[in-house]
């Protein structure tokens, strides 16, 4: 009986630390998108094409977005604090856009 609780109990604590991963790798994923758009700012203005820090941000925030929503229900600040930093993500790649950085890779 005691092995069974012992079980248990170390099947909620792994079930918890892949969660607290998963919410890890989300708010990564916005990380990397955030940073990518400040690089593409960056080699925009060296003169390098930022398309592909450009690309590596969209891919990101489409990656946390996918995965974000199962956090809806169980995790609601955290899944709110990712909305506002996925929010954040898509007003810089739509600046980047609107200032024509790279128009035309970026809308290939």
């Amino acid at each position: 009986m005691q092995d069974e609780h012992a079980i248990e109990r170390l099947i909620t604590h792994v079930r918890q630390l892949n969660a607290h991963a998963a919410l890890d790798f989300v708010f990564v994923e916005l990380r990397v998108g955030l940073t990518s758009c400040k690089t593409a700012r960056a080699r925009h203005r060296l003169g390098l094409d930022p398309a592909p820090a450009i690309e590596i941000a969209e891919h990101a925030l489409k990656t946390a977005e996918k995965l974000m929503r199962r956090f809806r229900k169980n995790h609601p600040v955290e899944y709110r604090q990712m909305v506002a930093q996925a929010e954040h993500l898509r007003a810089e790649l739509d600046a980047l856009k609107r200032t024509n950085i790279c128009a035309s890779q970026v809308n290939a």
